[in-house]
Order: structure tokens, then C-alpha cells, then sequence
């Protein structure tokens, strides 16, 4: 068996979906990329715990068959070689990728060969717009904790909203990506793979969801995404709700601010809302810092907050302005700029 495909067009599929490959794992076969070969389709399968991807290419092919190879090697190759085509030739226990004057030899991976063709390309898929779903995905996903394992790992999805939290944040935003049949589940890390996998690629895309996996097609590219399988987190519940002071801000002046209130080292910085003002405040072992930036409203009071939280929060944000709702007390504080909204704990006086 034999077939040719161009480099510059294999490479760049390549450096997709090698971001899908197991980090951890003693299964070989999870190391694996697949080559299906028929006619003049070629598809290129790889294999983890937590997504399967399959892409599409036309090529030049002589024979048909399938036979798998290290998927880490494969990409080295590929990078290495000169620009141009790339030949496989199958022969025995092995396959010679030859482009120009430059070869490698390398072993047939027998493992990754037995795993089901899954025919992701069949699918029937919904429409799906994959620059909201990635953007959005990328605004919440900042505030979960990869070390949990329950519903604090993930990123939730259902018809009206993406949330993440880990207990003392959260992030939401709306769904205008798609219309999710169902509650959806992802683990964080395979949320982030997905971004890499489908960044820059055309918004025109498409979604299913079955069989407790996420189905995604966009430019010849399909994936599936394993779902976890825990009870869906009641985040309206964390919302607050009722009425509130707000105090608006400058979402650069904030961040601004926020930086020279930490050249205390610590995590806590105290917001003293002052109508017209705000100001930020730590204290430190060596000292005190103290900010304080103009801003409207009618919030007056004093909260403790995370201030690495604000941070990564307004760093996902795009607005010019943007918004705290605040309750008094120890009730959680919103920070908003529209549709994306971040909810803190703040942190309790004395503690």
C-alpha cells in the first residue's frame, strides 16, 4: 500500500489534533495516530481516555488498508522534513515516509489498529457556531480547579448557558453557540483541549451529542468529547438575586489599580466603595498599598476579595467598563460587563 499527501496539509492537521493525545497513559495504543485508506480517502484517527478525533484528506493512494504509527513520532517527522509531498509506502512491520531525499522507517503501531472506526464524518450534526463556542468556553473556564474531581473540574453547558466554578467562583456566560439537546459536562483540561484543537478555524460548524460524548465537525476536522458523568451543578442557586448597590469602572483602570494594591504580597485586597470612588487596599508583613480610581454608582461599603480572582476574571472580559453588584456584608459580590457574569465569595473579616 502507498499513497501521497502534501506535507504543509498533513502537518497542519498534525498540529491539531496531537493536543487530543493522552498526557498520561501506560496504553500504547493511546499513543497511536491510524491511517484508513480507500480509494483516494485517507482518514487519520487518534485514540485517549478523553477524545477521539478523526480528519478527512484526499490523496494519491495505490491499495487500501489500514496500519497505525506513534502519533508523537509522526508529527516529529512531518515537522522535520522539507515542504513538499510526503510518500507512505507499507511493507511488512513497518512504513517509509520518504519527501524529497529525506526518509524514516518507522514501526507499525499493530494496538492502535483494533479500536472501532467510529465514522464521525456520518454524523448528523446541528449547527454550531464554533467562534461564540470557543470564545465562551474560554471566558469561563478560568475559574475551575483541575485538581477536583467532581463538578468543580468542569465546564457546564446546557441550552441557556456555559458556567464554571470551583466553589468560591463562578463564571457564566450565555449559550448563543448552539442548542444543547441536553446538560453537557467537560472536564476543564479537555474543554482547553478543544479550544486548541478548532482555534481559528471557520465559524461555520457543527455539534451532536449522543451516547454520552460531544460530537464537533468543523474544516474536516471531527472530534468526540467523552462527557462526565456527575450530577449537573445547580448554579442558579449560587446566583444572587434581589437588590443591589453597583458601582461601574474602568476595566482597564481597575486592573491597573488592582496591580499596585498587590505590591503587598497576599491575596487579599479590600474594596472600599465610595460612590464616586473606589479604593483598593492590602496589607502586608512589609506594609500597606493603597489605590483608588474614580467610578459611579451608589455601592458604599467595604468587602475582602480575592484579588487574583478579579485579575483572571477581568482579563475575559472586553468592555470598556464594567460592573460590581454589591449586597453588603459577606453576600457574594458580581462582577459583569454585560453578558459574562463572575460571582466571588469574599473573604471573611478576621479569618
Amino acid at each position: 500500500m502507498e499513497f501521497e499527501i502534501k506535507g504543509s496539509v498533513l502537518g497542519a492537521a498534525l498540529q491539531r489534533i496531537k493536543v487530543a493525545l493522552a498526557d498520561k497513559t501506560p496504553l500504547s495504543a493511546y499513543k497511536g495516530a491510524r491511517f484508513d485508506i480507500e480509494g483516494s480517502q485517507m482518514l487519520l484517527s487518534t485514540f485517549s481516555p478523553t477524545i477521539d478525533t478523526e480528519v478527512l484528506f484526499t490523496v494519491a493512494a495505490k491499495g487500501s488498508g489500514t496500519f497505525g504509527v506513534n502519533l508523537k513520532l509522526l508529527v516529529n517527522v512531518v515537522e522535520a522534513f522539507p515542504s513538499g509531498d510526503i510518500r507512505f509506502t507499507v511493507a511488512g512491520p513497518s512504513v517509509l515516509v520518504k519527501s524529497g531525499r529525506s526518509s524514516c522507517k518507522m514501526n507499525l503501531h499493530s494496538d492502535v489498529e483494533n479500536f472501532p472506526r467510529r465514522g464521525l464524518a456520518a454524523k448528523t450534526y446541528e449547527p454550531l457556531d464554533m467562534h461564540r463556542f470557543l470564545e465562551a468556553v474560554n471566558k469561563v473556564s478560568f475559574c475551575v480547579d483541575r485538581e477536583a474531581d467532581n463538578y468543580k473540574s468542569t465546564v457546564a453547558i446546557n441550552k441557556d448557558h456555559m458556567v464554571a466554578t470551583d466553589g468560591m467562583r463562578l463564571s457564566i456566560i450565555p449559550n448563543h453557540a448552539f442548542a444543547a439537546a441536553g446538560p453537557i459536562l467537560l472536564k476543564a483540561a479537555t474543554a482547553e483541549k478543544i479550544l486548541k484543537i478548532y482555534n481559528d478555524l471557520p465559524a461555520d460548524s457543527g455539534v451532536a451529542l449522543e451516547e454520552g460524548c460531544l460530537h464537533i465537525g468543523c474544516a474536516g476536522i471531527y472530534t468526540a468529547t467523552r462527557l462526565v458523568a456527575l450530577p449537573y451543578p445547580k448554579y442558579q442557586s449560587v446566583l444572587p438575586s434581589g437588590a443591589c448597590a453597583k458601582c461601574q469602572v474602568g476595566r482597564k483602570g481597575l486592573n491597573e489599580s488592582l496591580r499596585r494594591a498587590l505590591l503587598m504580597e497576599g491575596e487579599q485586597v479590600q474594596f472600599s466603595f465610595g460612590g464616586s470612588s473606589v479604593s483598593l487596599s492590602s496589607i502586608g508583613s512589609d506594609g500597606v498599598a493603597e489605590d483608588t480610581i474614580d467610578a459611579s454608582g451608589d455601592a458604599k461599603g467595604e468587602v475582602l476579595l480575592n484579588a487574583a480572582f478579579v485579575q483572571k476574571a477581568l482579563s475575559k472580559m472586553t468592555s470598556e467598563r464594567v460592573t460590581f453588584e454589591y449586597r453588603g456584608g459577606e453576600a457574594p459580590v458580581v462582577l459583569t460587563d454585560g453578558d459574562h457574569v463572575n460571582v466571588f465569595l469574599p473573604f471573611r473579616r478576621g479569618v
